[in-house]
């Protein structure tokens, strides 16, 4: 429930999203950490730093990347 997280989105979550981690400088500029989201960032969310391929959990529905 509640407003898709990702930065400047004000459309509803309906999707958990989990990207990858990378640092540039000591700061984390992805979004690694799970979070809900709209269906179009929860997809832009879980290709971040181009996995393979994205997976979609048969339990909660939630996006990531898999190598």
């Amino acid at each position: 429930t509640g407003k898709c997280e990702f930065e400047n989105c004000t459309e509803p979550a309906t999707h958990i999203a989990c990207g990858r981690s990378m640092e540039i400088d000591g700061i984390e500029t992805q979004h690694p950490k799970p979070a809900c989201y709209c269906i179009t960032h929860a997809r832009q969310v879980a290709d971040e730093c181009c996995p393979e391929y994205t997976a979609e959990c048969p339990n909660c529905n939630c996006l990531f990347g898999v190598n």
